[in-house]
């Protein structure tokens, strides 16, 4: 059945990326790119907002808020955030529904360009759209990794 679905894949406009998995060339996966949208929350202090820039494109707002539980950080100031702010085309979702970047100062760079002291970041979409389980790859400053539910947008915005 395998040999069936590889020139099937290839035939839909798909072709096996490094490590075997297929990429999409000018389609996402079975779901749409406006399923991405949304607020996702790990907890109280990291969240993922996603929307759409254009058609083809997610923007992806991460927040983390580093003292905000804590009444003595906040009396003292002491709170901090880390973020970070990325576009991502359509054509960079694997069919899997999962992105993977890497966090540049300039915003998302393409995984393979990181080294080893690099943050790359992997956020995979569950199929039925309620969470997106973020993981890391080599050096992050701030822990986002994680799950995060899904909550819709605000339609007064």
């Amino acid at each position: 059945m395998r040999a069936l679905m590889v020139p099937l894949a290839l035939a839909l406009g798909m072709a096996p990326a490094d490590g075997g998995e297929l990429r999409p060339h000018g389609i996402v996966s079975r779901l749409d790119t406006s399923e991405w949208v949304g607020d996702f929350f790990a907890d109280a202090k990291r969240s993922i907002t996603i929307f759409l820039s254009d058609r083809s494109t997610l923007q992806i707002d991460g927040l983390l808020t580093i003292g905000l539980l804590d009444p003595d950080r906040v009396a003292a100031g002491n709170v901090e955030n880390a973020q970070f702010s990325v576009r991502i085309p359509d054509r960079e979702i694997y069919v899997n529904n999962q992105i993977e970047f890497m966090l540049g100062p300039e915003g998302a760079l393409p995984p393979d360009e990181a080294g080893p002291d690099d943050c790359v970041l992997v956020l995979r979409l569950d199929w039925n759209v309620n969470w997106i389980d973020v993981t890391e790859r080599g050096t992050c400053m701030a822990p986002f990794a994680g799950r995060y539910e899904y909550r819709p947008l605000d339609q007064d915005d």
